[in-house]
């Protein structure tokens, strides 16, 4: 067979630059012509098929393996534990041959090495109790609970009907008690209803000892876990006020909508 090949020539300073190719018009290098010999020995088909799968694939034949024959045999116990020289009908023979085991050293201090690890596991078994049942006639007893109401503390503007939205203690031991309100109706949100938090004592609870103000309705309050007279709460329109309960009851700071 003929190799055919296109030889150039080209400058070193060349070498190592990009190739750049140009659109050409199509050229014949060589021809192979065809050989009728090999020709004749092709076969042409007009269909070919072709099957491919990821199946794993079983054998057609069938294999038995040896069958094992199971049987139940029973044994009945008498009397074990004798040597083949004494005779177990002889009471005599069994007598002289316990004597001599009584006797033997290495039998007693295997029967003490025993004896002690028997005494370990039975001691075990005796402090867990293995066998105890935890629940005997276990029946789902339903406790009744009661709840007793030993303060009540009542809103000083019930009839705007506000409900409590946060309840806070303070964080030291004067017994302040913060809570604040808001509205169910969306329309009373917008308008003039009160947006006050009360601040009450609990040994003098009949009347709030202090009241905040805010433009808003309060969602969420918190005491400073430092300084117990700094109030931080969260309103409504997503504002955060802060207020300082030795100055007086208005707003001392006020985040900005965002």
């Amino acid at each position: 067979m003929i190799d055919y090949y296109y030889c150039y020539s080209k400058n070193k300073s060349d070498i190592g630059k990009k190739c750049l190719f140009k659109k050409s018009k199509s050229q014949i290098i060589g021809r192979i012509e065809a050989n009728e010999e090999l020709k004749k020995k092709y076969i042409y088909k007009e269909n070919i098929y072709y099957n491919d799968d990821n199946i794993k694939k079983y054998s057609e034949q069938y294999v038995n393996i040896e069958s094992l024959k199971l049987e139940n045999k029973f044994f009945y116990h008498n009397e074990g534990g004798w040597t083949k020289d004494v005779d177990i009908s002889e009471q005599q023979n069994k007598i002289k041959y316990i004597k001599r085991l009584d006797k033997d050293i290495n039998l007693i201090n295997s029967l003490k090495i025993l004896m002690n690890e028997t005494t370990k596991i039975l001691n075990k078994n005796n402090s867990i109790n293995i066998y105890e049942e935890y629940f005997k006639n276990d029946l789902q007893n339903e406790e009744n609970f009661k709840i007793k109401s030993i303060l009540v503390i009542k809103d000083t503007m019930r009839k705007y009907q506000r409900f409590i939205t946060s309840i806070k203690w303070s964080t030291d031991n004067t017994y302040k008690l913060a809570i604040s309100y808001c509205v169910n109706d969306y329309q009373k949100i917008l308008h003039n209803s009160p947006k006050n938090c009360l601040l009450y004592n609990l040994n003098q609870i009949n009347n709030p000892y202090q009241t905040l103000y805010s433009k808003t309705f309060i969602k969420c309050m918190r005491f400073n876990h430092k300084n117990s007279d700094l109030l931080l709460a969260g309103s409504y329109d997503g504002t955060v006020n802060l207020w300082d309960l030795r100055k007086k009851n208005t707003l001392c700071e006020s985040s900005s909508i965002m």
